[in-house]
């Protein structure tokens, strides 16, 4: 289908464009464009659409230069976050940096080269996990064909780490060509040939729970959760299930029962079978710092603390009962002047280690009459 968008090239307007497809990736609506142009070159249609020669048409996972594009187009309903959110993996990719990168990320995309972003970001952590080839379900395939005439590239198959398609529940098809300059893959031309990924039958049923986070996490609306509120989600059920003392994550006692829970297999398929390796990337997953963790490693992760998505978000709701080694909150009020003494009204508290022991330092302080108090644990 086309947009109508009316008058002349001449005025800097597109004459036509086509109508996206539901989660189309962005790059396969760009060569649908191509295609219905009748332009011959690439850098005929990246010029019309971008204002730049960009050389070949790729399958990109992020978009570029959005904005030159949408200044183009006559429908309003048409903006440059309209595509970042609902045409590439960016709406799950945000789920993994800070609000600052977050809004970098989102300008690299609308006024320069998202390719640098992508990997800023180190989406993957692992070059293995690059989905550097299309993915496809043949089943929504062979659905698009008879519903729309075609075929189209969506961005879910394209996260790293979704291996089964959760409407079919099917394993992914990589796109395969021998093209080696990378040229952008039609998979409806005749020529492609579609491989099924090897996923052992003995781990199936863990790779399926894998990617049904994953696509819940995807599929959730972008004010559901941020990376700010998904560390905060962490930390409370860490706090909950004893693997915090204090502001410190027990990291050997969360990687020993983190594989546990998972098979082995299972760990050694996405590269996270290393215990001594888990340690490490478990614990820096739940704090605020420059090292972004891999997509499918936070799904891991998800999977053993919350068991689905719709647990984690039930955890906001929970948060204000406090997990410390000071016990469950909220704790009292020990003004003694106050009608209030001895309830419960602190809800909150602020913890520190001292530098020469091993104590750690709770301040507690009460909303109805600002009463500070502190505790040492033992």
């Amino acid at each position: 289908m086309l947009k109508d968008t009316c008058v002349s090239l001449e005025q800097g307007i597109l004459d036509f464009f086509p109508e996206p497809y539901p989660d189309e990736l962005f790059s396969n609506l760009i060569y649908r464009y191509h295609k219905l142009s009748g332009n011959n070159a690439a850098n005929s249609t990246t010029m019309e659409l971008f204002n730049k020669t960009l050389g070949r048409l790729r399958n990109s996972l992020l978009p570029s230069y959005l904005e030159n594009m949408v200044e183009k187009l006559l429908c309003n309903e048409y903006s440059s976050n309209y595509f970042i959110y609902n045409h590439s993996i960016f709406r799950l990719m945000r789920l993994l940096i800070s609000k600052k990168m977050l809004e970098k990320c989102e300008n690299d995309m609308k006024f320069g080269n998202a390719v640098a972003s992508y990997y800023q970001t180190a989406l993957v952590g692992n070059s293995k996990w690059l989905k550097t080839r299309p993915y496809i379900c043949d089943k929504c395939l062979e659905n698009d064909i008879e519903k729309y005439g075609e075929g189209y590239i969506r961005s879910l198959h394209q996260v790293p780490g979704y291996m089964f398609c959760h409407i079919h529940n099917t394993p992914l098809q990589r796109v395969d060509t021998h093209d080696s300059n990378y040229r952008y893959i039609d998979i409806n031309d005749n020529s492609c040939e579609f491989e099924a990924l090897d996923i052992p039958i003995s781990i199936r049923e863990e790779t399926k729970k894998i990617s049904t986070i994953l696509q819940e996490l995807y599929n959730l609306k972008i004010d559901e959760l941020s990376y700010e509120k998904l560390l905060e989600k962490y930390n409370i059920e860490l706090d909950k299930k004893g693997y915090k003392k204090g502001q410190y994550v027990k990291s050997e006692e969360l990687a020993n029962d983190f594989h546990n829970y998972y098979s082995y297999e299972l760990l050694k398929y996405y590269d996270s079978h290393d215990q001594k390796q888990s340690k490490l990337w478990l614990s820096s997953l739940t704090k605020d710092n420059r090292t972004v963790g891999s997509i499918h490693r936070h799904a891991l992760l998800i999977g053993f603390l919350f068991d689905d998505v719709q647990s984690l978000l039930s955890t906001e709701r929970e948060s204000q009962i406090e997990y410390s080694i000071f016990g469950e909150g909220p704790w009292p009020c020990l003004n003694d002047v106050a009608d209030h003494y001895g309830e419960r009204l602190v809800k909150t508290h602020n913890v520190s280690k001292n530098k020469h022991t091993d104590f750690f330092m709770g301040i507690f302080e009460c909303e109805e009459c600002g009463f500070a108090y502190y505790r040492k644990s033992n």
